[in-house]
């Protein structure tokens, strides 16, 4: 990690990031089942859930510091894959949006069986 990278305040994921904690996670899920495990998450956090936006899948987490918007992708019937950005809203990123999305995609990986790591790049 470079030191510009040390003080990114945004950070995304993708499947094709040249690092591996930023890159996108594939679960054997639902949707629905994803998504109700990700607000259970966000819940026990301290996240206030701002939007939901069914339609184009994606949800708007917000706490006093940084916001998160999740993008879910459902690839199969039963494969979701989910992809953050967080932003923090301080003048300094100080490592913590790396951070933030290795939580909860840690906190993910307990909850549904992980399918794998960037699996389409």
């Amino acid at each position: 990690m470079s030191i510009k990278a040390f003080f990114q305040k945004h950070v995304e994921t993708r499947d094709k990031h040249p690092e591996t904690i930023l890159r996108t996670r594939y679960y054997n899920a639902s949707y629905e089942k994803a998504k109700a495990e990700l607000f259970a998450i966000a819940k026990e956090k301290g996240y206030t859930v701002k939007n939901v936006n069914d339609r184009y899948k994606e949800a708007f987490l917000e706490t006093r510091s940084h916001y998160v918007i999740v993008t879910f992708m459902k690839t199969t019937p039963l494969e979701t894959a989910i992809d953050f950005k967080v932003g923090m809203y301080g003048l300094l990123g100080l490592n913590r949006p790396r951070t933030i999305v290795h939580g909860l995609y840690d906190a993910m990986s307990k909850r549904l069986p992980l399918k794998g790591i960037g699996l389409y790049a």
